[in-house]
């Protein structure tokens, strides 16, 4: 009888140590909740752009919807009512940006792109105000390259990104020569590069150099959102 209550007693005791062990919260757990709290108390938003095609030719027009949620409830945002949207060149420079007032979390506009543009693979790219708060970097560079920049502020642009941005790329061809004929033609050109003139050291010399450095550098990032192109709605 001894023998029957000790070993009960010991089922027991055992019985309630295992569930006190599995209620504990594991290290998993913790972290889940962490990143739910900091979801909740920061949240961030996303951006998805539609387009209606998947490539272009020079004198076509870009149409494209787009829809930016929110990370804590998975829905349209409320917290941005302003949509950034640029469209930027094979070599990095702008071609123009677009604000787009979103009163319910969706936009919709267009670019189009003129016989002046030439061929290659643009970039679209868009945003909040809200997204540039979130995972800011900046490329490592030696101090000295920002004196072939037009100013300091290019320099800074140059060498920063945001993570967060929404990013497209898709190939523009040739403008066709006969209606009807569409030809995936692209004719590229040369990449543009504008840097500072260097400082000439012999006053009797009028010729100056870029150094070879600057031709293998990536084209400047324009920063967000000033130098904007409004479209509808105010910032």
């Amino acid at each position: 009888m001894k023998t029957f209550i000790l070993r009960t007693i010991l089922i027991i005791t055992l019985f309630f140590t295992i569930i006190d062990v599995y209620s504990q919260p594991t290290p998993t757990d913790s972290l889940y909740r962490k990143v739910e709290a900091f979801g909740q108390a920061l949240p961030q938003e996303k951006v998805y752009l539609h387009l209606d095609n998947t490539c272009y030719f020079i004198g076509d027009t870009i149409w494209y919807k787009g829809y930016v949620t929110q990370s804590n409830t998975g829905t349209l945002t409320t917290l941005s009512r302003i949509l950034y949207v640029e469209l930027l060149t094979p070599d990095g420079y702008l071609v123009e940006r677009q604000q787009l007032e979103m009163p319910d979390g969706m936009a919709h506009g267009m670019f189009v792109l003129t016989d002046s543009l030439y061929a290659g693979y643009y970039e679209l790219r868009a945003c909040t105000r809200w997204m540039l708060n979130f995972e800011l970097c900046e490329y490592p560079h030696v101090k000295n390259t920002e004196d072939n920049f037009y100013s300091k502020k290019m320099a800074k642009e140059f060498f920063r990104d945001y993570e967060k941005l929404y990013s497209r790329v898709f190939p523009v061809f040739d403008k066709p020569e006969v209606a009807g004929e569409y030809l995936k033609d692209m004719t590229l050109r040369p990449m543009r590069r504008y840097y500072k003139k260097p400082r000439n050291r012999n006053p009797n010399s009028t010729c100056a150099s870029i150094p070879k450095a600057a031709t293998s550098w990536r084209a400047p990032r324009h920063g967000w959102p000033s130098n904007s192109t409004t479209r509808t709605g105010n910032t």
